[in-house]
């Protein structure tokens, strides 16, 4: 997650790739270090590569292009460990 805040802060969106059942973990990680907004999809545990990537490569991509939203610049901060 250190990676990820650098970026964030720096105002570049990023998008992490978990599992499903992980989701609470990166939501509390995210809050940890300051952000909470951070964007993130599920990947699947029984879909090998190409046929997972086909189902969360178009969302990924349109997260990435979007820019930060309002709230996702103005949490970003709060709580922060310095990373």
């Amino acid at each position: 997650m250190p990676y990820i805040t650098k970026l964030e802060k720096a105002g570049i969106p990023t998008v992490i790739v978990d599992l499903e059942d992980q989701h609470q973990m990166v939501k509390q990680t995210a809050l940890r270090y300051g952000v909470p907004e951070v964007r993130y999809i599920a990947a699947s545990r029984t879909l090998r590569g190409e046929a997972d990537c086909d189902q969360f490569i178009e969302p990924m991509l349109e997260m990435l292009t979007k820019p930060l939203t309002g709230k996702e610049k103005n949490k970003r901060y709060v709580g922060a460990n310095q990373a």
